[in-house]
């Protein structure tokens, strides 16, 4: 299968779209979760930089259909053809733009205070995350709505992990080791669940959508998953070093602790950014072997 220009660019189009929406809604999610132990000034970073984030997002949500439209053309003139328009959008696309179209406007409402966050920016950022599910391989699989569900949680478990971290990179360059080790420890507590959610619910949609699961090996999308799931072990390598090695020492007022914490993000990030990348590829440009 040959792989155009513009492949590429809906699919890096995509993997940008994973980030800044995901990105958003958990900076949103951490906003709720940790108000307690938020300074109106701490929050007014976390809120520059999700309304960064939600920019980003409309940009790239906007650009999604006639990325796709010119990819399957494989022509930019046509990327506004009204029949392929049409079509992407009924396939899903327009679905899943509506619903994160929707998710972004209650967020933005949302950043103007603590109580509009709690009302309009928490269900903005659960419909936002929540999209990528309204499209995919998993409504072709006949299998009802166990699929869209499992990888609806696990959408909630990347948005709520991947804006706490951005979060926590946003705070450490401006706030002390104390003030840093107070939100690391917060998230780093319901972290763990999300953990466990977003490794259980990723293994269960692999044995839901790759039958007979011995394809994983075989197929271009289950080796594109395979290869997402080390990804992710190496991401937890780093999230366990924070929570058990970095996040006591900030507590301690160390201030070296919060060099590591930071150095320790940028290999986050890395993963990350390999991870949504790994899954815009496999989602965009393979299809799941699935024999009943």
């Amino acid at each position: 299968m040959g792989i155009s220009a513009w492949d590429v660019a809906s699919v890096l189009d995509k993997a940008l779209l994973y980030g800044s929406v995901l990105g958003a809604s958990g900076a949103v999610m951490l906003l709720v979760y940790a108000a307690p132990i938020l300074s109106e000034n701490h929050e007014r970073r976390i809120r520059e930089l999700t309304g960064l984030l939600l920019l980003v997002a409309v940009t790239v949500a906007l650009l999604r259909v006639p990325l796709t439209v010119a990819a399957m053309s494989d022509d930019w003139a046509r990327a506004l053809d009204p029949t392929l328009t049409s079509m992407v959008w009924r396939a899903g696309e327009g679905r899943a733009l509506e619903w994160r179209l929707a998710g972004v406007a209650l967020m933005a409402i949302g950043l103007r205070s603590r109580r509009a966050v709690l009302l309009f920016g928490l269900p903005g950022a659960c419909l936002a995350a929540v999209s990528f599910a309204a499209l995919g391989h998993t409504h072709a699989t006949g299998l009802g709505p166990a699929p869209i569900v499992l990888i609806a949680v696990h959408l909630l478990s990347v948005a709520f992990w991947l804006g706490g971290l951005a979060c926590l990179w946003r705070m450490g360059a401006d706030v002390s080791p104390l003030e840093l080790g107070r939100l690391a420890h917060r998230f780093g507590r319901l972290a763990l669940l999300v953990v466990a959610l977003l490794v259980a619910g990723g293994f269960a949609v692999l044995c839901l959508l790759i039958r007979p699961l011995s394809e994983v090996w075989t197929s271009p999308y289950g080796r594109g998953l395979v290869i997402k799931m080390c990804l992710v072990l190496g991401l937890l390598v780093c999230a366990a070093i924070n929570r058990l090695v970095l996040t006591p020492r900030l507590r301690a007022n160390d201030l070296a602790a919060v060099h590591g914490l930071r150095r320790s993000l940028r290999f986050e990030f890395a993963f990350v950014a390999a991870i949504l990348l790994t899954t815009a590829i496999v989602t965009s440009l393979f299809g799941p072997v699935h024999q009943p």
